[in-house]
């Protein structure tokens, strides 16, 4: 009973999650088809990526395949490779703007950071459910691996200067630590001897 009673809880909160994210897509979408397109002309030219038309169709595939996940129960390695696709897509951004950014300095240090900063959580995301999936599968050898790896990872991230983006930081890290929980195992076997 009580078993059954977590698998209707489970399976309802998989459908809310689902439906939470196919609305953040319709959110997304809606602002780069309807909302957007309006106001280019009136929005500044240095505006927050998340005003920019790529950016907010970006996130509604985001989202959909996020809810997509969640309804199939495939969330692990999907997000996985979501978050591993951002991060390809941010260090991509991250090396124009500073290739954009050697002669002038237009780029602001804050933008700079935030884009390294945002590179870094969604690696850290990555890793994270990469090793939630490789625990479910019972291969905890290669977690701890992958946990292994976040800690060299953790220890080479530049830590941004804004308390606020560290403290984000440093909640992913304890996220992914956490993932697996330490339980040492004591083998006992019984002594007999033979006479």
């Amino acid at each position: 009973m009580p078993q059954r009673l977590a698998n209707e809880v489970l399976l309802k909160d998989l459908v809310q999650s689902a439906t939470l994210f196919r609305k953040a897509a319709g959110v997304y979408h809606s602002l780069a088809i309807e909302v957007l397109p309006h106001f280019q002309h009136v929005l500044p030219s240095e505006r927050p990526p998340e005003a920019t038309l790529n950016v907010s169709s970006v996130m509604s595939l985001i989202c959909l395949a996020e809810a997509q996940a969640e309804a199939k129960g495939i969330t692990g390695s999907l997000l996985a490779k979501l978050h591993f696709g951002i991060v390809q897509i941010l260090d991509e951004a991250s090396s124009t703007l500073h290739f954009a950014n050697k002669d002038k300095k237009d780029i602001s240090t804050g933008f700079l950071e935030f884009v390294s900063t945002c590179k870094a959580v969604h690696e850290l995301r990555s890793y994270k459910y990469l090793a939630e999936n490789v625990r479910t599968d019972s291969q905890i050898g290669f977690a701890l691996g992958v946990l292994q790896h976040v800690q060299i990872t953790t220890q080479k991230i530049k830590l941004p200067s804004k308390e606020s983006w560290r403290s984000v930081l440093k909640q992913e890290v304890k996220k992914i630590v956490n993932i697996i929980p330490y339980q040492p195992l004591r083998w006992e076997r019984p002594i007999s001897f033979k006479l």
